[in-house]
């Protein structure tokens, strides 16, 4: 037995936020099939994504001998430096039309897929596709201008759900691998990714 050695490259940056929208169905239900167009924008400054569900300890002897991880969901927290008030308005489910924005008190928020590539040291990329999300919460602060800069920033928090029968939650694909080679992000966000079979297909 031998002992092998990794030295993972660290991150350097989050990229650009990706977003497609499901078309609903005639019931508003998820779909899997989406929008023509995907919006990307180059406007985040942090990410936290963390796994919702239980984790749960079994006792023999009195010492830990087995744990349940059930994970219901994934809670992705994003801050970014500008937002666009019309898609912000069309992820909480609000009437939009033109320029114009009626805010509700109850409404239907629509599903889409959200991705995100994480840039880390050497040109290693991991790109990630949470196919089926919601927006949950927002935030939305400005300040006075002062003499010296200041940056604004809004919160973001998005829940991403089980997207098919299997529980399946991402599709994510890590570039420093040969299994992945030509794998780039240009090709990785033209269209959600469901499965591993369609991120293979992006090698040719």
């Amino acid at each position: 037995m031998s002992i092998a050695k990794s030295h993972p490259p660290v991150k350097t940056t989050v990229g650009a936020q990706y977003i497609c929208f499901d078309k609903p169905d005639t019931n508003g239900e998820f779909t899997t099939e989406y929008d023509t167009d995907v919006l990307k924008i180059p406007n985040v400054t942090t990410l936290d994504v963390s796994d919702k569900g239980a984790n749960d300890v079994d006792y023999a002897s009195g010492f830990p001998y087995d744990t349940d991880n059930d994970v219901k969901s994934i809670e992705i927290k994003q801050t970014q430096i500008a937002r666009d008030p019309m898609l912000l308005a069309k992820m909480k489910g609000y009437s939009v039309n033109g320029g114009i924005v009626i805010g509700k008190s109850v409404t239907v928020r629509p599903f889409f897929a959200y991705g995100i590539p994480i840039i880390r040291k050497g040109g290693v990329y991991t790109f990630r596709w949470y196919p089926k999300c919601k927006l949950t919460d927002s935030t939305d602060k400005t300040e006075t201008s002062e003499e010296s800069h200041k940056s604004m920033t809004d919160d973001d928090t998005i829940l991403a759900m089980p997207f098919n029968d299997a529980g399946d939650l991402f599709v994510e694909v890590n570039t420093d691998s040969e299994d992945t080679a030509g794998i780039t992000e240009d090709k990785f966000f033209a269209k959600p990714i469901l499965t591993a079979a369609d991120a293979q297909a992006l090698k040719a």
